[in-house]
């Protein structure tokens, strides 16, 4: 499947296709490890604490039949794209294009805007990849949506995944910007839908 271009002058993007996944049948936890149906064993190495609170600027949802298979899309089933700051209080007022791809990295282009606002837009919103620590949460994000504003806690986390011969490495960034992504395990998550 091609990825796709929202183009809003201002908006918000939308697209959340749904959440497929299920603790303790798709994946389950056992101490600082996640373990997948599928083979798959992740050791999580606690990065640091982190609070997000933001909105919603777009969403990208995966599982674990999507092509090409990505084995943490079984337990990270969606990304959050996120403003904070004055993209909080006055999204509107940013014009923004955000491309979506099938793997996890979203992009955020601008076109004829000045460098100093590209930066600030850069650096006041980032994608965040987010495992569902509990039930709670997987419930919640199944309710999410662009241009909610949310309150998210937990961790990020660095994950070495092993099954069999194979090995994945995912490493979180620590801060929301500079175009890497956090990697959220989320123990709480509160909406506050416009």
């Amino acid at each position: 499947m091609w990825g796709l271009l929202f183009n809003f002058f201002p908006m918000i993007v939308t697209g959340f296709e749904g959440i497929y996944c299920e603790i303790n049948e798709d994946f389950w936890f056992e101490e600082d490890k996640i373990i997948t149906s599928d083979g798959w064993t992740f050791t999580m190495t606690k990065a640091g604490d982190y609070t997000l609170y933001g909105i919603v600027l777009g969403t990208k949802t995966y599982n674990k039949y999507d092509t090409p298979y990505v084995p943490i899309n079984t337990f990270s089933p969606i990304d959050l794209y996120m403003g904070v700051d004055d993209l909080l209080e006055n999204p509107q007022s940013y014009p923004y294009t955000i491309t979506k791809f099938d793997n996890r990295v979203g992009y955020t282009m601008f076109n004829g805007l000045s460098e100093s606002y590209a930066e600030y837009f850069r650096t006041h919103s980032g994608n965040n990849h987010i495992i569902p620590h509990n039930q709670e949460v997987l419930n919640e994000l199944r309710n999410i949506d662009a241009g909610d504003v949310v309150l998210i806690k937990g961790s990020l986390v660095d994950l070495y995944g092993t099954k069999d011969n194979q090995y994945y490495r995912w490493d979180t960034d620590t801060q929301i910007g500079n175009y890497d992504c956090e990697i959220i395990l989320v123990d709480e998550l509160t909406i506050y839908s416009d």
